[in-house]
């Protein structure tokens, strides 16, 4: 049947790695594309080069529906088979006049169908996906506190150091910049010793300095533990949560397909079997062992008596 033939195909390794490769090489050949000196030299290899890559793709995806038998839809149930097949339909689609720069973003989306070939790298993917929601709390959470020290750091410290904390959007984008610690020690260190005293602020902006001493270190550091430490913890938290989901998924995916595939539940029948016949002729060998003993036992007490 030609069906179980395609699939055959799809389930076979040397098709995975020709996948694979293939998507590999449409990434080394954006990589040349992105050089005017190769485009120019090598402008007709390059593009011969795309269109057997697309072929093999267009190829791929109609094997891949075709062992799906009387029922060619089923490939759609995937949702990464339907953004492979978006993917290379872009890739056949004119773009008219605008082609040149539409066509270049299209051949590097191709890069993104290796992680229908990996499946290990669907489950990142997913677990990802799966992670928005709760990364978006975690989100929120981050601005709320970055609003509140926003809004406490114009008060205390727009005259000391009006270069960060100016006005209250200038304050939240400098606090975002220390979440990523990122010479956060300079900030730090104009609120400790006074904008006079520290070389960051240049004396044209530095008109009012004032040294807070350790209250500048703990409005700092306690906004660095805070914003940086806990809240990336708790972004590794949701992260790690959802991949832990995504792997029980997958495995309760790939057993629920082996208890619907046929071949699969023949084999389980036939060892059940097997080990159901080898249990019974152990019961036998039991069964006969003590029959013998049982009639020992009466000649063994005629013989005493």
């Amino acid at each position: 049947m030609l069906s179980q033939k395609l699939k055959d195909i799809v389930d076979s390794t040397w098709f995975s790695l020709v996948v694979i490769l293939s998507i590999l090489f449409a990434g080394v050949i954006v990589g040349f594309e992105t050089y005017p000196s190769i485009v120019e030299k090598y402008d007709g290899l390059l593009s011969l080069s795309n269109n057997i890559i697309i072929g093999i793709f267009v190829v791929e995806i109609a094997i891949r529906i075709g062992a799906e038998g009387q029922k060619p839809m089923r490939y759609f149930q995937d949702p990464w088979n339907t953004f492979d097949f978006f993917i290379v339909l872009l890739c056949v689609t004119p773009f008219g006049g605008i082609s040149a720069v539409i066509l270049r973003l299209v051949r590097v989306l191709r890069l993104l169908r290796v992680i229908k070939a990996l499946p290990r790298l669907q489950i990142l993917v997913g677990s990802l996906l799966k992670s928005f929601p709760s990364m978006g709390y975690v989100s929120v959470f981050l601005v709320i506190l970055t609003y509140i020290y926003a809004c406490i750091g114009v008060f205390i410290f727009r005259e000391n150091d009006p270069a960060h904390f100016s006005t209250l959007g200038d304050a939240m984008i400098n606090l975002f910049h220390l979440i990523t610690l990122e010479d956060w020690t300079d900030m730090m260190h104009i609120a400790i010793d006074g904008c006079d005293e520290y070389f960051a602020v240049g004396s044209e902006m530095c008109i009012t300095p004032h040294a807070f001493g350790w209250t500048g270190a703990a409005y700092y550091m306690s906004f660095i533990m805070i914003g940086s430490m806990l809240v990336l913890n708790l972004f590794i938290g949701v992260i790690l949560t959802s991949m832990e989901e995504a792997h029980r998924e997958s495995e309760l995916q790939i057993m629920l397909e082996n208890d619907s595939n046929p071949d699969s539940n023949v084999e389980e029948l036939t060892r059940l079997r097997k080990e159901l016949q080898a249990a019974r002729s152990a019961l036998d060998s039991i069964g006969a062992i003590a029959r013998q003993l049982e009639a020992q036992i009466p000649e063994q007490k005629r013989s005493q008596e």
